[in-house]
């Protein structure tokens, strides 16, 4: 009976608090009630599997549960009429908590949880009720599920500028400046992150699936990581990430001391390379890197991305070329360095003599002659590969002999003497500050006649000229010869401004 009188007080009370929300007292099971929170947790992190609101239709229910007993049976708490909960927290079969609330404080029928590993998992909640205390048979039970995902940073991705998120394999190479975007992607796929997770740190911060890092720190070595990592609970993925510059390198194949390094002669052949800080960044790691020619005079060949390399040919023009330097992909796909470079064409030649005590002269004759080297302008370029030759010119200043007897007076009219003819040297030499550029062949100059000869002179303003790689000739420049003969037979010669070479009539025959 007295069992019967405290089931009739709670009944009472729960009528007169709750008007015609009367439970009956049927011996019904109970009903379980499993909330979890959060859905989403991070490993390592707590969940909350709250059974608070399960309850027994049979019992009067507690008032603010979980704060609240009913005590109904002698010495047995009940929470709602539950009093007992059984937690399977992987739904294995192996209950891994029971909780009896037979006693403060273990009267919360709350229970907590951690995973250590990633992945959903199906919670088992499992009450009881104490009909047996109320005369309705023997307790019952009910069961319920829930799930809840533990949640671990997978791995971290970075936003491509074309081809979108991409995982990060190994070390990241980002040019100084650029500003990157990462996504921490969960395990297991698809799921939703806790509330303000993962956590960034490193070079970056904040809380979110995503966040923004400028690098504007180059790193000092190879192995001076900038890192970014991202960490849910127990869970952290570090990327790491070396800092560069780049810049490119200009090798002319003609690599004298002292040349200039913005400008370039005509023909010039250029090898395109880069280097980069730290300084054994490869082009591979920067994310290729591709030469470009934006405009200007010139060629690219041999252009190889993965190497960061090419090849320049000035070309036959002059002008100003803008090369460029561009990273293909990666984060920061699209960067690029631009160079100016001058292309300049020669502006003219300096002689000198070979040999300067030595005349060419053959014995009885009216002869001289001397040897020379052309040399070319600028001095801080080279020219090497072009080819030199002179052009065509008519006579000036002839007079005396020149005018009347010269045998082959045929140029350009036929009583003056032949203008000189146009001809082709050959290749030069490498560049050398000191002296610029020299033909490689000698110009033998010389004047002379065999009987008659008779006083007289003659004058030639020979022009330089070039030959580029489409067999076309450009003239710049010129150099003056002047020959000579006395009465007496003495001839002399001279070009370019150097020393005359002078013989007599009687002087032993010599060379040059």
């Amino acid at each position: 009976m007295k069992t019967k009188l405290l089931i009739s007080a709670c009944i009472l009370s729960l009528v007169a608090s709750n008007g015609s929300n009367m439970y009956a007292c049927s011996g019904s099971p109970p009903a379980p009630n499993l909330q979890i929170v959060p859905r989403y947790v991070c490993v390592g992190s707590s969940v909350k599997l709250d059974a608070c609101w399960s309850e027994d239709p049979d019992a009067c229910p507690c008032i603010d549960c979980p704060t609240k007993l009913c005590l109904i049976c002698e010495s047995t708490y009940l929470i709602n009429g539950i009093r007992m909960y059984k937690y399977d927290y992987t739904n294995d079969g192996v209950w891994d908590k029971t909780k009896v609330p037979d006693s403060i404080p273990d009267d919360d029928p709350r229970d907590y949880c951690t995973y250590s590993s990633a992945g959903d998992y199906t919670v088992k909640l499992e009450v009881w009720d104490h009909d047996s205390c109320y005369g309705l048979g023997s307790d019952k039970s009910a069961w319920t599920t829930a799930t809840v995902t533990a949640v671990e940073v997978n791995n971290v991705q970075y936003l491509d500028p074309v081809t979108g998120y991409t995982d990060i394999s190994g070390t990241l190479y980002v040019h100084q400046g650029t500003n990157v975007t990462f996504k921490a992607i969960p395990n297991p796929s698809g799921a939703s992150w806790p509330s303000a997770n993962p956590v960034w740190g490193g070079e970056a911060s904040g809380k979110g699936s995503t966040t923004n890092v400028l690098f504007n720190t180059l790193s000092s070595s190879t192995s001076d990581y900038k890192t970014v990592w991202a960490e849910c609970g127990s869970s952290k993925v570090t990327a790491n990430i070396i800092v560069f510059d780049f810049e490119g390198v200009f090798t002319p194949k003609d690599n004298f001391d002292g040349r200039h390094i913005m400008y370039y002669g005509i023909e010039e052949e250029v090898e395109l390379d880069f280097e980069t800080d730290p300084w054994s960044v490869t082009a591979g790691q920067a994310g290729g890197l591709e030469w470009t020619k934006g405009s200007g005079p010139g060629t690219l060949s041999n252009v190889d991305i993965d190497y960061g390399t090419a090849d320049y040919d000035a070309g036959e023009t002059d002008g100003t070329v803008k090369l460029v330097l561009t990273i293909k992909s990666g984060p920061s796909k699209g960067k690029w360095e631009g160079y100016q470079k001058d292309i300049i064409l020669p502006s003219g030649t300096r002689m000198t003599r070979v040999n300067p005590n030595n005349v060419w002269h053959i014995q009885y004759t009216a002869s001289a002659g001397i040897k020379l080297y052309y040399w070319l302008d600028p001095k801080y370029v080279s020219f090497k590969y072009l080819t030199f030759g002179e052009g065509s010119c008519p006579s000036t200043n002839v007079s005396g002999f020149y005018l009347t007897c010269w045998p082959w007076n045929s140029y350009p009219t036929g009583s003056q003497i032949a203008g000189h003819s146009q001809n082709t040297f050959g290749t030069i030499s490498g560049g050398n500050i000191t002296t610029g550029c020299r033909v490689d062949s000698p110009d033998y100059s010389s004047t002379g006649s065999a009987n008659p000869w008779a006083a007289g002179s003659y004058t030639y303003v020979i022009p330089s000229e070039y030959i580029d790689d489409t067999a076309s000739r450009h003239s710049f420049g010129s150099q003056t010869k002047v020959g000579t003969f006395d009465v007496n037979g003495k001839a002399t010669n001279t070009k370019g401004g150097q020393p005359p070479g002078e013989a007599a009539l009687n002087d032993l025959t010599s060379g040059y």
